[in-house]
């Protein structure tokens, strides 16, 4: 195909050659070149080494593509001549730029590119011989860009600086490909739009996605036999298109079907990416790149490329709807326990074929229960704590939850969904909410620092009844006030425990860290929490805790965990149901003391997670 001819396409590749002697135009309504030296290094580097790899994998070269990301244009006529015309670049001059520099640095003769921002006083053409970096900021980057190129060049290839020029200009290679994105058509039509389309990308600091990228490939490359079909076939592949896209952003299903649930800007993407089995690792234009060869050299049809992705996400909802599907993938995909692409496996017989829908969730049944069943994991062990990473044993009690729902003859559990998104929420430093914890708090634990504030201010709420310190601080300072939160028995114990605890608030000084000491060891007497023989680390003395309570709660004592977690639950904020059954005592035999955690509670509770993970 001649270069003409493909840079006219709508949606294709291109190579750094198909560029050779076009004319490009930055507009004034983008900032000037802005590459950081790691930028510029980064881009160096991955192309380089996606070639090394390349024939270390025996490939042939040729076969292969870097994805420099879209490159959006528009044709313009030149107004001040009467033939010609240019590019210009709605987004991607950052890369565009770059590759002139690396270019200009192997002393090839690039394409032009000509900025409205001024240098001067009117638009100029990038030309090494111009840059000035000393008094404008466009040349300091451009400056700083090309001594990076350079001393790179110098510094890594020394001799191979040959083969670097052929990844890029060999037409036996063209490893480096811009995806081009050619909107002349909708610009013509309205010239506001590439001012708009460069907002969306640049100033939002949106990247056109694969989807984007997919969905303009498969409406334009839809065969039908006439316009008006055409145009059919795409408002309903549009419309399709657009309900898939709103049920993936339903916070449940999201979460319940995908396990990287930041990735993905457009999550239409992400049933893309499962059917062309994208990688973790793959180069980011992938999923892009094997549709447009699908197409494009396979020749596939796009109408049955998208009833490939209406059937995956048929499957996802038939999942979604089924209770125990629902809550044994939501486990997989929340715990890291598995793949999607391991589930769509395990869907399939020996033969390749579709299992029947009980077979197909016995089978997630067993897999979910296999480190378990395998001993891989001993629930019984009493280091528990000790033995397993963190990682592990919040999987077994997110877990124990999943079966407590599938496995409940309740009736309001009947229709109960685990809440995977509420579950998977994490804080504002990007870190998992719900961790594990002991229920009896652990007698080795000191209580320093920071903490320490806190944790007196937790146990000062909860024998007031508080919700502030300062409210804390009235019944303190009034005995008879005191004495109405405790009126049919003696409160002089818990007095005592509040006067105690709050002369430490504001500070502990160093010779009366052992008065402190004294106190922490009283109250756990008060709370039966100095057992010594206690199995703290056992599996059931451990529950998902929220974190957000505050740094002090894994070492409050039983009845202040309670209380703050009923707390919560009363109000609405999630709370793991087996979590709240820890602190009702759901799992007790009997009937005892609300204000501390026994053994005989601890053996119970454990006997209940064994029984349930069978």
């Amino acid at each position: 195909m001649q270069t003409d001819d493909k840079l006219n396409q709508t949606l294709t590749f291109v190579s750094i050659s198909d560029l050779m002697g076009q004319s490009f135009y930055i507009p004034g309504y983008q900032r000037g070149y802005r590459w950081q030296p790691e930028q510029v290094i980064a881009l160096l580097d991955d192309i380089w080494e996606f070639r090394e790899k390349t024939i270390k994998a025996q490939k042939p070269i040729g076969s292969v593509k870097y994805c420099l990301q879209p490159l959006v244009v528009a044709r313009r006529q030149r107004s001040d001549r009467e033939h010609g015309f240019y590019w210009e670049v709605i987004d991607g001059q950052q890369r565009l730029t770059t590759i002139f520099l690396v270019l200009s640095a192997l002393s090839e003769k690039p394409y032009s590119i000509e900025y409205e921002t001024p240098y001067a006083d009117d638009a100029y053409l990038l030309d090494r011989s111009r840059f000035t970096p000393a008094t404008h900021l466009d040349s300091y980057y451009l400056n700083e860009a090309y001594q990076i190129i350079e001393e790179w060049f110098k510094e890594l290839l020394g001799d191979k600086k040959d083969e670097f020029r052929s990844a890029l200009v060999d037409p036996d290679e063209y490893i480096p490909q811009f995806i081009w994105y050619n909107v002349t058509a909708e610009v013509e039509q309205n010239e506001r739009l590439a001012i708009d389309i460069f907002d969306r990308l640049n100033v939002g600091k949106i990247r056109l996605t694969n989807a984007e990228l997919i969905k303009a490939l498969f409406m334009i490359s839809l065969s039908e036999p006439n316009p008006q079909e055409k145009y059919r076939k795409q408002l309903e592949i549009g419309h399709q298109w657009d309900s898939i896209e709103l049920a993936l952003n339903q916070p449940l299903f999201w979460n319940f079907i995908c396990q990287d649930t930041d990735r993905y800007i457009t999550r239409i993407e992400y049933l893309f990416d499962i059917l062309m089995d994208k990688g973790p690792d793959y180069e980011p234009d992938f999923t892009f790149n094997e549709y447009y060869n699908r197409i494009h050299t396979k020749h596939e049809d796009v109408h049955n490329l998208w009833k490939e992705v209406e059937k995956r996400y048929q499957l996802f909802d038939s999942w979604y709807s089924d209770k125990i599907c629902f809550h044994l993938i939501g486990y997989f995909m929340a715990s890291g326990a598995a793949l999607i692409h391991d589930i769509l496996e395990w869907q399939k017989d020996a033969k390749g074929q579709l299992l029947p829908k009980d077979k197909f969730r016995h089978r997630l049944k067993e897999k979910a229960l296999e480190p378990i069943t395998k001993k891989e994991i001993d629930l019984g062990n009493a280091d528990f704590f000790e033995k397993y990473a963190k990682d592990k044993i919040r999987s077994v009690l997110l877990l124990f939850n999943v079966f407590s729902i599938i496995k409940s003859e309740d009736g309001n559990l009947s229709s109960m969904k685990f809440p995977f998104d509420l579950f998977r929420q994490k804080d504002s430093n990007g870190r998992i909410m719900w961790d594990v914890e002991h229920i009896h708090s652990q007698t080795d634990k000191d209580i320093n620092g920071a903490d320490r504030k806190m944790w007196i201010e937790t146990m000062l709420n909860y024998f007031t009844g508080a919700t502030t310190y300062e409210e804390a601080r009235t019944f303190i300072d009034q005995p008879e006030k005191f004495k109405e939160i405790y009126p049919n028995e003696s409160s002089d114990d818990e007095h005592k425990f509040c006067t105690r605890l709050n002369q430490f608030h504001d500070k502990v000084a160093d010779d009366q860290l052992e008065q402190f000491t004294e106190l922490v060891n009283d109250l756990r007497k008060y709370f039966k929490e100095n057992d010594s023989d206690f199995p703290t680390h056992s599996l059931g003395n451990l529950t998902l805790l929220d974190k957000r309570t505050n740094r002090s709660y894994q070492n409050a004592f039983f009845p202040v965990k309670r209380e703050i977690i009923l707390r919560k639950a009363q109000s609405g904020v999630f709370i793991p149901l087996c979590t709240q059954n820890v602190f009702l005592k759901a799992y007790s035999k009997t009937f005892g003391n609300l204000t501390s955690w026994t053994e005989k509670d601890r053996s119970d509770y454990l006997q209940t997670i064994v029984d349930t993970l069978k």
